[in-house]
Formats: C-alpha cells, sequence, structure tokens
C-alpha cells in the first residue's frame, strides 16, 4: 500500500513555485538539491519566456533525478506563481 506524504501550507506572495513530484524524484533528490537544479535550469537561459522556463526546470530536476539512477517513476509538475520572473 502506497502511503504518500501530504502536505498543508499557506502560498504567500513569496513563492515563486512549488514542485510536485513522485517518489523517484524525492528518493534520489532532496528538496535542496530540487531547489538548486530549478534555479540552475532557470539561470541558464535568461531569454525564455516563463513558460518554457517553467518547463526547462521541471526536466532539468526529472533528468538529474534520472542521472542518479532512480529506477522509480519519476514525474513532476512545476506551479509557476507570479513571483516567478526574469
Amino acid at each position: 500500500m502506497a502511503l504518500p506524504d501530504i502536505k498543508s501550507f499557506r502560498i504567500t506572495s513569496e513563492y515563486d513555485y512549488i514542485l510536485i513530484g513522485t517518489d523517484g524524484i524525492y528518493d534520489k533528490l532532496s528538496n535542496k538539491d530540487i531547489i538548486q537544479v530549478a534555479w540552475r535550469a532557470f539561470a541558464d537561459r535568461p531569454t525564455e519566456n516563463l513558460h518554457t522556463a517553467s518547463g526547462n526546470m521541471t526536466e532539468s530536476v526529472i533528468r538529474e533525478a534520472m542521472a542518479r539512477q532512480s529506477t522509480d517513476n519519476v514525474t513532476a509538475v512545476l506551479i509557476a506563481f507570479p513571483n516567478l520572473q526574469r
């Protein structure tokens, strides 16, 4: 039986984004790792629009989990908030 981690929190104007992922990501990456990988992807391509940048952030996190040999389902969704800007 799967027991998901469920967290509830209030989203404030200080949030840039949240990333929701499967255990295949969190088995290999800490929250700090995910933040670093996502921000690196965001900074690496400064001319992209936010939609494309958000996709690249998500893809970078997935690729990093796979590079660390995650053998579980590796799925992620990034929800960008208005504070995520160039």
